[in-house]
């Protein structure tokens, strides 16, 4: 029982540290949203962060598209960031399987 125990917890703090990586990762990690082709490019961070946004001078004429593609370039961020999210955490869950039931 007691080796059990102590691969249960070597097992954990592996695990944890897995996680803390793929934290520090994602807190690294830069995406960029785009919309309406390169009208608007937006970068977020993995933290969901904006870091920057660029808008192509000629999106400025109509503000309701502009509003609209702020809105699509945004999501895109999010939904990369989301994808990468995920990537690097289904790690941790690989590893989480290997806890006995």
């Amino acid at each position: 029982m007691r080796g059990t125990l102590g691969n249960l917890t070597t097992q954990a703090q592996a695990l944890q540290a897995e996680v803390e990586r793929a934290e520090q990762e994602l807190g690294r990690l830069e995406v960029g949203g785009r919309a309406g082709g390169k009208a608007v490019v937006v970068r977020m961070r993995g933290k969901h962060g904006l870091r920057a946004v660029t808008i192509d001078p000629a999106a400025l004429a109509d503000r309701e598209l502009l509003e609209v593609l702020l809105l699509s370039a945004c999501n895109d961020a999010a939904r990369q960031v989301a994808a990468a999210t995920q990537s690097r955490l289904s790690g941790g869950s690989a590893a989480a399987s290997q806890f006995p039931s």
